[in-house]
Parts: structure tokens; sequence; C-alpha cells
């Protein structure tokens, strides 16, 4: 019995040690995972990294961005190499004393890749402004808010500028409908035949031919004869009928449309002064100042123009009544009017016609009336407009203005030749790569300054301009070429010229309301083109297309200076200004003092307009110059739209059991499985 008890308890511990022994197995077991799990992201991250770090080189050497310009497959077969160096010890897949976790390299695959134009290449943005953090100095970023702030004030300036041009618009379809009016009323009064006189005439002739019996050749043709100078006089009618319809239709249209003007010219000015208010806070008191001035006396002389000025509404309302009689003599003509305008066309006699005793008859009575209606008969209108006063002088100044815009200022702006170079658009990345996500993050109002700033500063670090001396590139204006995206030098140029004249049209219109000489300069011009309106409205309307094409003419000699690497200042003293009235359409400068010395470049202008572009377009524009240049300078065959700048990679690795491997755990456990899969997803990128 005893030795029976013995050897139960020895059964008994020894399940009890095989079951820690499978514990602490299992415990190893876990552990020795976890280690392995571990080393698997250990390696894929090292993996990735190494893959990644064969950037291409002459992208980053030039223009200091990082991109991997490989394909998927490419990708995957460099990460797998990286991989199976950290991971395979050995060849065979057999238990090493050295080799504890007994972890392999399953397989591999590409779950994502982000291209250098995915998402409107905003991680090539990114890179930039990391690149450019401290590579310009706090001292240049506050001048450069400083000019952007100055300079986007002008978008003011050049709103109210287009303001006043409709306003004006308006004022002169206003006087060109008092034109209109004035010449349909001397249409009439100039017309030869007096109606009552004629009408009379053609009464005289009826009584004579229905006096004269028509018995014999002889009656008959008298009264033919009668009859032919009765048909004279009815075509006098008709031409009177004629010119009295469409006159005093065109007077009522005209009138119309003149109040229908005025009301618009009111609305504007008033819209004006509204807006004005309303974005006080946006404008340079002294700009306020002005602009208010300004609208406040354009406002009280358009709404001047309800005191009929020109007799309008009178003339409308005497035109009404006049259109009333008319009309009253007309129906009456009309009863006999189909007859005897056929008698007129055909030529016939009246011995001829079948029914020419009614006729005469008709005729006769419709007379009647018509005498009587047209005794109310008075067109005695006028307007204070004269021929003589019509023959204004020609506004110069303003055709000129208009002239250059539409026949382009390359000529004047441009010493020297310009560069024909062009490129083939249908074959860059951003052509052929389509891709409408633009989400990209945003840093804020102030930060996002920040950043197109640097980025800004990068574009003049690695980019040429019109100025720039050394250009072995593609193009040879690439800070024009960002900006306005054309395939060829001249246009981008082109564009980006009218564009600073924009940009200076604005300041100098402001200098020249601001200068009391040059503005009543303009005003007395004003006075001899369109003096002889009487409608101030208009005068002043004159003068500022005056003054708004002076600054104009002005803003195309800056264009030239700057170009030229002279300083331009933003609000020109009155020494600086270049131009004079009368030298205007030559475009040469009447100015032969020192050159500005505190003003802006042409280059402060380009970065304006960068800061002022919408970054989307910037950066895909600034990848097609990559591309294009670093075609030319190391590899034709190479493409922005191929390189990556991040990837995800899933990646399985292998473990060989070890300590739950021995049988008698394996089967506690019940897995048959000789291996665990780990399974790992990562990401990495520039």
């Amino acid at each position: 019995m005893k030795k029976t008890a013995k050897g139960s308890i020895t059964v008994f511990l020894s399940l009890i040690m095989l079951l820690i022994f499978s514990l602490v197995c299992t415990v190893i077991e876990i552990s020795r995972v976890s280690s392995a799990y571990a080393r698997c992201n250990e390696i894929t991250y090292m993996a990735l990294d190494s893959t990644f770090s064969s950037y291409a080189r002459e992208i980053f050497e030039d223009y200091g961005v990082m991109v991997l310009w490989k394909n998927d497959t490419q990708l995957l077969n460099d990460y797998t190499k990286y991989v199976d160096k950290n991971s395979n010890y050995k060849k065979d897949f057999k238990y090493n004393i050295y080799d504890v976790l007994g972890l392999r390299h399953n397989n591999s695959k590409v779950e994502t890749v982000k291209n250098v134009m995915d998402n409107g290449g905003e991680i090539i943005y990114d890179q930039i402004c990391d690149y450019m953090k401290n590579a310009i100095a706090q001292d240049v970023i506050d001048r450069l808010i400083e000019n952007s702030s100055a300079l986007s004030q002008n978008k003011d300036i050049e709103q109210f500028n287009k303001n006043l041009e409709v306003c004006s618009d308006r004022l002169t379809d206003m006087e060109v409908n008092v034109k209109n009016i004035f010449d349909d009323i001397n249409a009439i009064k100039q017309c030869p035949y007096n109606p009552k006189e004629v009408i009379q005439n053609m009464k005289d002739r009826l009584n004579e031919i229905k006096s004269i019996e028509p018995t014999d050749d002889y009656n008959r043709q008298v009264r033919d004869n009668l009859f032919d100078m009765y048909i004279i006089e009815y075509r006098k009618y008709k031409e009177w009928k004629s010119t009295l319809d469409n006159n005093i239709q065109d007077i009522l249209i005209n009138s119309d449309k003149y109040f229908e003007n005025l009301g618009l010219a009111k609305d504007y000015v008033d819209d004006m002064d509204t807006k004005l208010e309303k974005e006080k806070a946006n404008y340079q008191d002294e700009l306020y100042s002005i602009m208010k001035e300004e609208i406040t006396n354009l406002k009280q002389e358009v709404f001047n123009s309800d005191k009929d000025n020109y007799n309008i509404e009178n003339n409308k309302k005497m035109t009404l009544e006049q259109q009333e009689i008319v009309e009253k003599i007309g129906n009456s003509m009309s009863l006999i009017s189909e007859r005897t305008d056929e008698l007129d066309y055909s030529y016939n006699k009246l011995s001829n016609y079948e029914n020419a005793d009614v006729l005469i008859e008709d005729s006769y009575k419709a007379i009647y009336v018509a005498e009587e209606k047209i005794i109310d008969y008075d067109f005695n209108l006028s307007v204070n407009y004269s021929i003589e006063d019509a023959a204004k002088k020609k506004n110069e100044v303003v055709d000129f203005v208009k002239k250059l815009k539409k026949n382009g200022v390359m000529g004047y702006v441009v010493n020297g030749d310009i560069s024909d170079k062009t490129i083939d658009k249908s074959k860059l990345s951003s052509d052929t790569y389509k891709d409408t996500e633009h989400k990209w993050k945003n840093y804020g109002r102030d930060k996002e300054l920040l950043r197109k700033i640097l980025v800004g500063q990068y574009i003049f670090d690695k980019f040429k301009d019109y100025i720039s001396e050394e250009k072995k590139v593609q193009l040879n204006y690439e800070i024009e070429y960002i900006l306005f995206g054309n395939d060829c030098d001249r246009d981008n140029l082109k564009e980006c010229i009218n564009k600073i004249i924009l940009l200076r049209e604005g300041f100098n219109f402001l200098f020249l309301l601001k200068d009391s000489t040059k503005r009543n300069e303009a005003y007395e011009l004003a006075l001899t083109i369109v003096g002889y309106t009487g409608m101030p409205a208009i005068v002043r309307i004159t003068q500022f297309l005056i003054i708004a094409a002076w600054s104009y003419a002005e803003s195309v000699v800056d264009a030239r200076n700057l170009l030229d690497g002279e300083k331009v200042s933003l609000i020109k003293k009155t020494d600086e200004w270049n131009l004079s009235l009368s030298n205007l359409k030559s475009l040469n400068s009447d100015n032969n003092k020192n050159k500005v010395e505190s003003g802006l470049t042409y280059e402060d202008y380009l970065r304006y307009l960068l800061i002022s572009q919408d970054k989307y377009t910037q950066v895909i524009r600034m990848l097609d110059l990559m591309e294009l240049n670093i075609q030319d300078k190391y590899n034709v065959n190479f493409q922005m739209k191929q390189c990556i700048v991040q990837a995800t990679l899933y990646t399985e690795y292998k473990v060989k059991r070890l300590f739950s491997d021995i049988g008698f755990t394996r089967k506690i456990i019940r897995d048959k499985e000789d291996k665990f899969i780990i399974k790992v997803k990562q990401t990495s990128g520039y």
C-alpha cells in the first residue's frame, strides 16, 4: 500500500511539472514571437528607409527636393532585397542556435504609392517649405509682407477705376441719347414739306378734279393732269409721314433710354458710395479720403441731371402729343392709301381707273378729316444742344491708350531681344497626369502667407526670370512661366508686363488724384473735349478717363524702367513722374533726374505676384520646369509623374515554432501549423 501511494505522488508531481514546463515554454514562445514582431517592424522600417535613400540625386542637387524615380515593381524589388538581407541569416530554413527568433521573409506587396503630382504636389510644396525654413531672414520676410500688403491695396484702386468707367459708360450713353434726340428733332424740322400746306394742296387738287366732268377727252386729260399733281403732293405727304413716324419713335426710345441710363448711373454711384463705406477699413486713410471726395462730387453732379438740363422730359411729353395727332392723320389717310399707291406705282391714269369717282370722293373725305386733325400739329421741340457744338474735339489721349492696349505694349517696354524659346506642354507630366484632388492641410492665414513667402524665395533661388543673366534652361523666363503658364517665353513676358502695368496703374492713378496741378490739367483738357454738353458729370467722368489713360501710359514707362533693372517708387513723388500730358503719346520720359534708389524692383513685383498666385498651380508649374531641365541636363526619359514621394508596403514574415513545437505542448495548444505569420504594414516617404 505504501509503495502504491508513493507512485501516485510521483505521477502527480510529474503531471504538475509537465504543465509547468508547458506554461514556461508557452511564455518563452510568446516572448520570442513578440521579439520577432518587434524585429519585423525594425526590418520593415529599415528596408523602406533604405529604399527611399536611393533618391534622384540630380533633382536634389539642382532643386533641393527628394523624389524616388522608380516604378512600383522597382520599388518592391529594392524593398524586398533589403528585407531579405536583414531577415534571412541562412538560405535554408533550419534551426540554428544563433538564430533564436527563426525569422524569415515570406512575401511583400505595394499597397499604396503617392506620386509627386498626387494631391496637387502638396508633398513637394511641404518639402520646399522645410528646405527654406532657415534660408531667409526675418527682416526680409517682414519687408516682403509689407510690400505685399501695399501692393494688394492696388486692387481697391483698380476696382474704383473700373466702377468709374462703368458709370462713365452710362453717362456717355446719356449724351448719345441726347444727341440722337437732337438729330431726330432736327430731321423732322428739316423735312422740306409743310404737312399743312401739302394737305391743303391735295384738297385743292381734289376740288378742281371734282369740278370737271369727264365728258370728253379734253376734260379727262385735264383731270388726269390734276390727279398727277395730286399724286405729287401725296408723295410729299408720305415722305413727311415716314419721317415723322421714324423720328418720333426714335425720340421716344432715346428718351426712355436716357432716363434708364440716368437711373443706372445713379445706382452705380450709390453702389460705389455704399461699398466705399462698407469697406472703409480696407483702405488707407489718405486713399479713402480722396475716393470719398470724388464720389461725393460725382454723385452730386449725376443726381443734378434730374433737373432735365436737356429738356428731355418736356420733349417726350410734347412728342407723345404730336405722335397722337400724326397717328390720327395717318388713320384717316389709310382709307385711301392702298388705292392711291396702286395708281402711283403703276403710273396709271385716273381716267383709266375703274372706280375713279369713288376714289376721288373717298380721298376728299379722308383729306377733309386729315385737315381737321392737322390743325393742332406743331412740332416745336428743342434740345440744349447744337450742331456746331456737336463737332466735339477728339479725345486723343484716351484713344491713344485704347489703341496701345489693343495692339500691345511689348515694343514700348522691352529694350533688346525677346526670347523665342518654346516648350511642348502636351508631353509634360502635368498635362498627361490627371489629378483633381487638392485637399491640402490648412495652416492658417499667417502661416500660409509665410509658406508662400518661403516658396517665393525658393523660386528666385532655383529659377530664372527676364533680368537673370545666365539662362542655360529650356525657358529663359522661368518665373514668368510659373506665373502665367504659356508655352513660350514671349507670351509669358507679355502677360507679366501687362500685370505689372495693371499694378502700377492703380498707384499712378492715385498719384494723379492727389496732385492738384495734374488733376486740373486733366480737367481743362476734359472741358475742351466735352464741355459743350452742359453736363458737369460728363466733364468729370472724362477727366477721370484722361487721368486713367495718363496713369496707364505712365505705367508703361514704369514697366520699361523695371525691365531695365531700375527701381520705381510705389507711390511717386512729383519729381519722379515721367510723362507730361502733352508728351503722353510719345511715351518718352520728361524726367531726366537721378534714378530712384528706394523703390521696388521688377523682382519685387514678381514676388508679389507669386504670393498672390494659387499655390496648386504654382507647384505644378515648378514641377514642369524641373522635369524639362532634368530631361535636358541628365536624362531625356525623366518624367515627374514616374517619381514617388511616399509609399505603403505590406510584408509577411514567418517565424518557426521553437518552444511551442514540442510534441505534448503542440497537443495541448492543438495547433498543427509549424510557423507563425507576422504581418506588418509600413508607410514611409520624404
